[in-house]
């Protein structure tokens, strides 16, 4: 695994307060927050506070972090609120349009349905026209009623197109992008600021959202990726790695930090979050388990020098 590697010597790499107090701090925050806090509790705070400066230190910088992380929260409770509306509704709606096929796992999704997968979940799909899907954890597919493009929600999939005399090329739809694909096999995944596509066998045909972008011929063996509605000069990538986590193994090549707390966030549940704005952006190659989500981030995170803090909900600050 390489990286940006981050000092940790004398306590935290920022040289801020140590993780321990931090934590002592927030959970005194969240206590103190809570409308059903007793006198004997908020006594015991202000003794807690008074007992030492590192005390007072933790809990001035407890606090600036609540401060930034209050809209973050927000915004977090949220999407949790709509993963667990979406999966029970994608349940629902998918165990209507799902139908076994033969004796294998594999099971046909029917026009106009929409299947979600739970963190850590992966499903094999059919489409009427029958291609295949490998449908990613934490993840959402929708088909259309009528004739149109299959729409990747969230999370990542694998397609899988056969050729067919005179039948109309699949049409996939992702946050800023369209793929067409006659015959092929690709790899299309949702990232929190991208879309990235990555072809497997054949070719496919990328047609990113902006006017004023022209639609590109992708062969197999190259990948790219489309950020507000722009696409990134294609690159070669090595087959072997093209939707490796369907083996359960997760690749990353140079990738940006928050693209790999992102694959991990659809593996072990809860939130991953940076509130600054240099360490998502810090690069990372890895080659890690999907099987195994908390050792792979214990192992990204003591190899760049960040450390992680537990906060309220669920959630998980990564810090430098």
């Amino acid at each position: 695994m390489t990286g940006r590697a981050q000092s940790k010597s004398g306590g935290t790499a920022s040289g801020g307060t140590d993780d321990r107090l931090l934590r002592e701090a927030l959970e005194w925050l969240v206590r103190l927050r809570d409308e059903h806090v007793t006198l004997p509790e908020r006594r015991a705070f202000e003794s807690w506070l008074a007992r030492d400066e590192r005390h007072r230190a933790a809990w001035a910088e407890a606090t600036a972090l609540w401060e930034r992380f209050e809209p973050v929260r927000a915004r977090a409770q949220a999407m949790r609120r709509q993963d667990r509306a979406m999966s029970r509704r994608d349940l629902l709606r998918g165990a209507g349009a799902l139908t076994v096929v033969g004796t294998g796992s594999w099971a046909l999704l029917a026009r106009g349905g929409k299947i979600g997968t739970a963190p850590g979940e992966i499903r094999k799909l059919i489409l009427t026209d029958g291609t295949r899907v490998i449908l990613g954890a934490r993840s959402t597919l929708e088909t259309p009623s009528e004739g149109g493009a299959v729409t990747l929600h969230r999370g990542a999939a694998f397609f899988e197109r056969a050729s067919r005399v005179g039948a109309a090329p699949l049409q996939i739809a992702a946050d800023g992008a369209r793929i067409t694909c006659a015959a092929g096999a690709f790899d299309l995944a949702l990232w929190p600021d991208r879309v990235t596509l990555a072809v497997a066998l054949h070719a496919v045909t990328l047609h990113p959202d902006r006017a004023d972008t022209t639609p590109r011929h992708l062969d197999a063996g190259w990948h790219t990726s489309v950020r507000d509605g722009a696409m990134t000069a294609p690159a070669p990538v090595p087959p072997s790695t093209i939707g490796a986590w369907r083996d359960g193994r997760l690749v990353f090549r140079n990738a940006p930090l928050s693209e790999v707390l992102a694959a991990l966030d659809r593996y072990r549940g809860g939130r991953l979050l940076c509130l600054d704005a240099a360490t998502p952006e810090i690069p990372v190659t890895a080659v890690l388990e999907a099987a195994t989500p908390d050792a792979a981030l214990r192992a990204v995170t003591d190899s760049l020098g960040l450390t992680l803090v537990p906060l309220p909900g669920g959630l998980t600050l990564v810090r430098a």
